[in-house]
């Protein structure tokens, strides 16, 4: 049981990435607020619940939405879940898990085998059980987070790191071309900036989008700017998918070159960047797939 407490938990970095939150700032909250709360392994490790994350997200929504931190860090998901519905009760919200990340040792003894079966049947499972959004947002982001954080420490090689990207993009992709088959809705580009490698976050946003209706132009990683432009004929939006290891200069220079390119009335959404996007050059900026969604019952 200790050995299984042990792994059920997040690093403060992991924690950080997984809910977009600065690693400084948790430390702040927790110091002014007593939360979040951490739990110390044996090993004198700092571990989080895996049920912050759900509670982390709320906050920072809210505040988002111009509540303090004082009044939401502290509070208790319950009062969140009702600030959140009382603020927009007409918008349609992923339902709450009944356990957020179910059976972390079982995700990562699957990676350190490189199962992979044993790996598509936790990722279906996830799916099934935990309803698309919350399993990608609450589920399968905090996952990838830890395995970053595995392989940062050395505990895990580059290998497992490739091996588990590869299996979960094979996964997201099979979700979202079958709904992209059928699709009749309005059309978005996909795409990651010259120099960015990382799709997965781009393979989410697409399967959230297909979900809603769009169908989906998925050009991938590293795209020039004038091929990502050459690319919206028709299309109703352009979603750029920028990863946290980014530099805010480059993907700046490259959003202005989209931006001029691209005709005024296709919009630019920019989603997983940790830092803000100038306004300017974007329509809309996303923080977590629940954004998404809302945005894309707007197309245009």
């Amino acid at each position: 049981m200790a050995k299984v407490q042990e792994q059920n938990g997040l690093s403060i970095g992991a924690l950080s990435r997984a809910v977009g939150v600065p690693v400084e700032t948790l430390r702040t909250w927790e110091r002014r607020y007593g939360y979040p709360l951490p739990i110390r392994r044996p090993s004198g490790h700092r571990r989080f619940p895996l049920e912050t994350v759900e509670r982390l997200v709320l906050v920072r929504e809210l505040m988002g939405q111009g509540h303090r931190a004082a009044a939401v860090v502290g509070a208790t998901l319950k009062d969140l879940e009702m600030l959140r519905s009382a603020a927009e009760p007409e918008k349609p919200r992923r339902k709450a898990p009944q356990a957020v990340f179910p059976r972390l040792d079982d995700w990562l003894d699957a990676t350190r085998r490189m199962d992979g079966m044993e790996l598509d049947r936790l990722l279906a499972e996830g799916w099934n059980s935990q309803g698309c959004l919350t399993f990608m947002q609450d589920v399968l982001a905090p996952y990838l987070a830890e395995i970053g954080e595995l392989w940062s420490r050395g505990e895990i090689g580059i290998g497992h790191e490739h091996y588990v990207s590869n299996r979960v993009t094979q996964f997201l992709m099979g979700q979202w071309q079958n709904l992209d088959r059928v699709s009749k809705g309005p059309t978005a580009v996909l795409a990651t900036l010259p120099g960015e490698p990382h799709v997965i976050g781009l393979h989410m946003a697409a399967t959230t989008l297909a979900l809603r209706g769009w169908s989906l132009r998925f050009l991938g990683a590293d795209t020039p700017v004038k091929d990502i432009a050459m690319s919206t004929i028709g299309a109703s939006a352009v979603v750029i998918g920028v990863s946290r290891s980014a530099y805010p200069d480059t993907v700046t220079r490259h959003l202005y070159d989209l931006r001029t390119a691209l005709p005024s009335h296709v919009p630019i959404w920019v989603g997983g960047a940790p830092f803000p996007i100038p306004s300017s050059l974007i329509g809309r900026q996303f923080h977590n797939l629940q954004e998404l969604w809302d945005t894309g019952g707007e197309p245009g």
